[in-house]
Formats: structure tokens, sequence, C-alpha cells
């Protein structure tokens, strides 16, 4: 598997998620949080390592969160199986509650990569 990053970042699939609050205490504003998710993970995505260099960062100037706003990387990713190009928008890691950091490295250029896990 490889992750996807840009300098000191490390990009990930954010993955929707719902927050369920479980139990809450005496104190202010600590709790018990669980998350669900809202949609079926995508386990099946890889990078297709003859299109990496689709690759692109989109650096915005007007965000509401640091993390999840400021910078955003699109992405062709291939569903395994049926190698159906699918486009996907990773953030970075931090910018994010449910993820997917890793994927499974698919094409002839797979020795290339230079962020292999």
């Amino acid at each position: 598997d490889a992750y996807v990053s840009y300098g000191p970042l490390v990009f990930a699939l954010p993955i929707a998620c719902e927050e369920i609050k479980e139990t809450t205490y005496d104190i202010p504003g600590f709790r018990d949080v669980y998350y669900t998710t809202k949609e079926n993970i995508p386990f099946d995505l890889a990078i297709d390592a003859n299109k990496i260099n689709t690759f692109h960062v989109e650096e915005r100037t007007q965000v509401m969160h640091l993390w999840k706003d400021a910078l955003r990387m699109h992405a062709h990713m291939v569903r395994q199986g049926t190698n159906q190009e699918e486009p996907v928008v990773l953030v970075p890691m931090g910018g994010t509650i449910l993820r997917k950091v890793t994927f499974p490295v698919s094409g002839e250029a797979v020795g290339t990569l230079c962020a292999q896990s």
C-alpha cells in the first residue's frame, strides 16, 4: 500500500460520518463521543501508478477550517476489479475524523512511487 503526501502533509480520503454522543460527565465539554459512517467505505479504491502525475493540489485562500479547506488534492483513482476510474478529493489527514490513508497500488509503474509503506 502507499500513501499520498505533499511536503510534510499526508493526505486522506475523508469518510462522511455522524457523531453520536454517548455519555456526558459533570465536567463541561467532557463526554464520550463515537462516530459511525454515513456511507460505504471505499476499500476497493487504488492508486494507478501510471497516472500519479495527474494528482494536483488546489490551494484555497477563502477558508473556514485550515486543515479541511486550505488544501485539497484532486486525484483519479481506480476501482480494483473493474479498473473504473473515479475522481476523488483528498484532504490533509488532520482535517478528517474517519479517513482512508493508504491505498493499494496498481499499474505498470508501481516501482516508481516514492511513498510506499
